[in-house]
């Protein structure tokens, strides 16, 4: 990419865990998400939630948990408080390099 103009952007700190690269004769940015690359996982911050109300704390994680009775109670102060709770118990990695994708075999099934 970068020997056709492409140029890399600086990531910020809540960025998410595509590199994005503009190049200077097109409008926008494209994003590239390697989860095989080495430290992939280091810069993770995100959650997914499916259509279900299920939070999944890695795309390729086997285990989810059930926000809906706070988002059915409108809950705000409860949802918050679980989010937080998850991020301690975040994998740190996955494990697609030993051929274990967790439950996701069709990522669109939480948008990924």
């Amino acid at each position: 990419m970068l020997e056709n103009g492409w140029q890399p952007h600086e990531r910020g700190s809540a960025d998410g865990p595509a590199v994005e690269y503009s190049h200077p004769e097109y409008v926008g940015r494209i994003g590239m998400i390697a989860p095989y690359a080495a430290h992939f996982c280091d810069t993770c911050n995100r959650l997914r939630v499916s259509s279900q109300g299920k939070v999944h704390l890695c795309l390729f994680d086997q285990g989810n948990y059930d926000i809906r009775p706070y988002l059915q109670q409108d809950d705000i102060q409860g949802l918050v408080n679980t989010l937080h709770s998850f991020m301690p118990i975040k994998p740190e990695h996955h494990h697609l390099h030993d051929s274990n994708s967790g439950i996701m075999h069709n990522l669109s099934i939480i948008g990924g």
